[in-house]
């Protein structure tokens, strides 16, 4: 974290500290969603469509792994327009409501991880960057309350 911290020169917001006090607790989080095949990577661009518009292909599989679901309906919806996101989720099924409450702390995290790891900080990371100087304390937040609801009996619903 300090690291991601420092190459963001964000060493002063207090998000990463509460991520690091609840690390433990974010990790068994995410390992405690059902897992399934994932792309990991799930775009547009990497959909290959019938001329007749009647099947579809997916290619680019150097990423493909284990997760949870919600990741690729994410990845694949970010990249469309409201009205064809949202045909695209009715067609998926329901996802979880608590891998949504996850995805939301993970993801930028994630992508600021792997953008951190590189010599020039990536465009695609920027909107973690923003994510991280203006939301993710109160995601982390979010969640954490959530969670801690659950236990208690209240359960996320899914």
């Amino acid at each position: 974290m300090r690291g991601m911290a420092r190459a963001t020169a964000t060493e002063d917001l207090l998000v990463w500290q509460m991520v690091e006090d609840n690390f433990e607790e974010l990790v068994a989080l995410i390992a405690g969603l059902p897992r399934t095949l994932t792309h990991n990577d799930f775009y547009w661009a990497n959909l290959v469509v019938t001329r007749d518009r009647t099947a579809a292909m997916m290619v680019d599989y150097d990423l493909l792994g284990q997760g949870y679901a919600y990741v690729d309906v994410r990845n694949f919806c970010s990249s469309l327009e409201l009205e064809a996101a949202a045909a695209f989720r009715n067609s998926y099924g329901a996802t979880s409501e608590a891998e949504k409450l996850v995805d939301r702390v993970a993801a930028p995290l994630v992508t600021l991880h792997e953008a951190c790891a590189r010599s020039t900080f990536p465009a695609w990371a920027k909107g973690s960057r923003r994510i991280l100087t203006t939301e993710l304390k109160q995601r982390v937040e979010d969640l954490l309350v959530s969670t801690r609801k659950s236990l208690e009996g209240n359960s996320i619903r899914a």
